[in-house]
Formats: C-alpha cells, sequence, structure tokens
C-alpha cells in the first residue's frame, strides 16, 4: 500500500513538473510567431530597442498578444500590436514625438483619396482574405484644417450583405502617409443563414410603416461652434427591426 501511495505521489509531481514546462514552451513559440508576424506586417525596425507583451485569453479561450515596441532615445516614438490566436492582427496604434518645428503647415500633403489606397493597401498587406470580406464605408463628414488624420470604416459582409458589427477602422496620417492606427473586430465562429426566401424590400417597407412607424423630431447639425437645428421623420423604435423571412 505505502509502495503503491509513493508511486502514486511520485507520479503526480512528475506531470506537475512538466506540464507547465510544456505549457510555457508552447506560450513560447505561440509569442515568438506573434513577434515574427508583427514585425512582418509592420516593418519595425532596430530602433525600437525596448521591447514588452502581455498575453490574456477571452472568454472562449482564445490567446491574444499584446505587444509594445519603444525608443529608449525617445526619437522614434511607440509601437502597440495584438496578435490573436489566428496569427490575425487586431490592433495598431504608432505614436510619434509631436515635432513642433512643422506647426506652420496646415494644408494635408496626401489627399483622401490617395490615404485610402494606402488604407486599402495596409489591410491586404496584413490580411488579403480580409481585404475580401470588407467594404468600405463613405464618410463625407467635414474635414477640420487642424486634423492631421483621415480615419476611414469597413463593414464585414457575407453574402454580399453587411453585419455591421463587424468590421475595420484604420487611420492616416494626411501629412506623411503612415498608417496611425488600426482595429480589427471580427466574430468567429457563427453561422450566417442564407437570404434565401426572404419577403421583398416593399413588403418589408409596409410592415416598417406599419408596426414600427416614423415620428417627427429636432437634431443638430455643427458647423464649428454654429449648431442649427433641423426636423426629420425618424424611427419610432430604434431597437426594432423587420425579420427578412418573416
Amino acid at each position: 500500500m505505502k509502495k503503491l501511495l509513493s508511486l502514486s505521489i511520485a507520479i503526480i509531481l512528475l506531470v506537475a513538473f512538466i506540464l507547465p514546462s510544456t505549457v510555457m514552451a508552447q506560450d513560447e513559440k505561440s509569442l515568438e510567431k506573434a513577434i515574427t508576424k508583427a514585425k512582418s506586417i509592420l516593418e519595425i525596425s532596430d530602433g525600437y530597442d525596448t521591447f514588452n507583451y502581455n498575453m490574456y485569453q477571452d472568454g472562449n479561450g482564445k490567446t491574444s498578444y499584446s505587444l509594445y515596441w519603444s525608443d529608449s532615445k525617445g526619437k522614434l516614438g511607440e509601437i502597440s500590436a495584438t496578435i490573436d490566436s489566428e496569427g490575425r492582427l487586431t490592433n495598431y496604434y504608432c505614436y510619434k514625438p509631436y515635432d513642433s518645428s512643422k506647426d506652420g503647415i496646415r494644408i494635408p500633403s496626401v489627399s483622401k483619396e490617395d490615404a485610402l489606397k494606402i488604407a486599402d493597401k495596409f489591410i491586404k498587406k496584413v490580411d488579403s482574405s480580409l481585404s475580401k470580406k470588407i467594404q468600405y464605408q463613405e464618410n463625407n463628414a467635414p474635414i477640420s484644417i487642424n486634423d492631421t488624420t483621415y480615419y476611414f470604416s469597413y463593414v464585414r459582409l457575407e453574402n454580399n450583405i453587411p453585419f455591421p458589427q463587424d468590421g475595420v477602422t484604420i487611420s492616416v496620417n494626411n501629412r506623411t502617409g503612415e498608417i496611425q492606427s488600426y482595429y480589427l473586430n471580427w466574430t468567429d465562429d457563427i453561422k450566417f443563414p442564407k437570404p434565401r426566401g426572404v419577403i421583398s424590400l416593399k413588403k418589408a417597407q409596409e410592415a416598417y410603416k406599419e408596426k414600427l412607424g416614423l415620428k417627427l423630431a429636432y437634431k443638430l447639425s455643427y458647423d464649428g461652434e454654429q449648431k442649427t437645428p433641423y426636423l426629420v421623420y425618424t424611427n419610432v423604435y430604434s431597437d426594432r427591426s423587420i425579420d427578412a423571412f418573416t
């Protein structure tokens, strides 16, 4: 009995010793892959000589690595990037020290159209398959003369139908043409119903009018500090919609 107990304890201790080592080795390998992936996309130079990272898991047990590079001399700024367990870049931000010598420059040297091309090219570099699953959302909001950044949004498409909860947001510096930030929001492990047998748009419009309706309301438009109220017909129930099948 004593021999059996001793053997059981020895096995438990051996497993306890081996398991953390195995997990640690796997984590180190995954971290190495995440770093390599980030560097291949972001072209991080050797001038960023300080590196830190955090590892975390979401509610589904998927691991992500938050990576941080900085310049000890304070000339290059900081870079942060997040790589998930699928090897995808989900978050990126680049900060560069403020250059007061350029305060006099107010006119963007990069047009919005060219900046959009830069954003598209970056998305394809991040994931060529991703670029085929998203659609650019035009934003005609006025741009302030003091703003140094263009912001672009892309929505996820499934069966050529928008899925607004998911997508990509990206920003481009309008003076340098550099990518300043990138954020991917993507829901995995879900199945989208095919749009077969849906009611017609006309029938949906009639149902919307009958069951949800419109109401008259005031909204505000902004032109600098000037606020101008205007009247609109808007939906009564902002949190309700018409089921496309029923």
